[in-house]
């Protein structure tokens, strides 16, 4: 499997999870015994790290999307919001432009029209609050916020 392909797999497990409000692990263990679906261990640490991680991810999300409350975001678009920042905060083996690329295109197959714009604007506006953060400092010595353990 791509990582493309675990991190859709990703979005559909933080999807879920924001319906039924289940653990990542609780969600993959159902998926696995009802479609004997294997779940990558990349898809797993993305899900479980940004529904972990959730609480700080919303409130960079809410601080960032201006003139919107954050339960106006659709569940498909706030997922993937959800996902591409936890990669972004806590995960700096991977670029932060890779992961916003990620999210848009996963939001041109699965959100609203024109929900890509929306979501490519606000992760553009945290990849620009991460850097001024990295630069003054904020970041750990490898220049990651916070790196995932």
């Amino acid at each position: 499997m791509t990582r493309t392909e675990a991190r859709e797999t990703a979005f559909f497990i933080v999807f879920e999870h924001s319906f039924s409000g289940e653990s990542a692990e609780d969600i993959i263990s159902k998926s696995t015994e009802a479609r004997d679906l294997k779940v990558p261990e990349f898809s797993r640490r993305l899900a479980e790290g940004t529904i972990r991680e959730k609480g700080e991810i919303d409130g960079r999300i809410s601080k960032l999307s201006k003139g919107w409350n954050i339960n106006r975001i659709s569940r498909v678009s706030l997922a993937i919001l959800r996902v591409a920042a936890y990669e972004m905060l806590f995960d700096s083996d991977i670029p932060v432009s890779v992961s916003i690329n990620e999210a848009v295109n996963l939001c041109k197959v699965y959100a609203g029209e024109d929900d890509y714009i929306f979501v490519n604007g606000i992760l553009g506006s945290l990849a620009r609050e991460i850097e001024e953060e990295r630069a003054s400092g904020a970041g750990s010595a490898d220049g990651a916020l916070v790196k995932d353990e």
